[in-house]
């Protein structure tokens, strides 16, 4: 097999080639994964502006977004 290096410029060849989603969403939450041993009150003070930002104004955004696109 051809060595590529680092790039992700590569030629996808069928029956030799995979496509891997890997779902992190809950991983990534407020109380999943990577914060699930922190009390709340450490979450806030680490966390907290970044999370609000996301439930107040980037994922909303996106929602909107997504209609708009779907109409």
């Amino acid at each position: 097999m051809k060595d590529f290096g680092l790039t992700r410029d590569v030629p996808v060849e069928r029956g030799a080639t995979a496509l891997l989603f890997v779902d992190v969403q809950n991983y990534s939450t407020e109380s999943g994964g990577e914060y699930a041993n922190l009390d709340p009150e450490t979450i806030e003070a680490r966390y907290g502006s970044f999370f609000r930002e996301m439930r107040e104004r980037a994922v909303p955004s996106l929602a909107l977004r997504r209609v708009a696109i779907s109409s």
